[in-house]
């Protein structure tokens, strides 16, 4: 975890990667896969798996996309 405040930084506490965002139309995308894949709980699956694609800062659609295809091949979700 970074420190509140890096002081070797022009910006300061606001210097981290900004969250990614995930539309909610990728979201909706992602629990259709799923659900095809066979996940029970595709609704909160595709949740938790666009939340963590968005936490990595950066493109969160791609990030989603990759995570739900990792976890249509079958990966249990906490590994993916």
């Amino acid at each position: 975890m970074s420190p509140p405040f890096d002081a070797s930084s022009p910006l300061g506490a606001d210097a981290r990667v900004p969250p990614a965002t995930v539309p909610p139309s990728a979201v909706a995308a992602a629990t259709v896969r799923l659900r095809a894949a066979g996940c029970v709980f595709a609704e909160e699956e595709a949740a938790l798996l666009a939340e963590a694609a968005a936490a990595g800062g950066g493109d969160g659609r791609a990030a989603l996309a990759r995570r739900v295809a990792r976890r249509a091949a079958g990966p249990p979700r906490g590994h993916v």
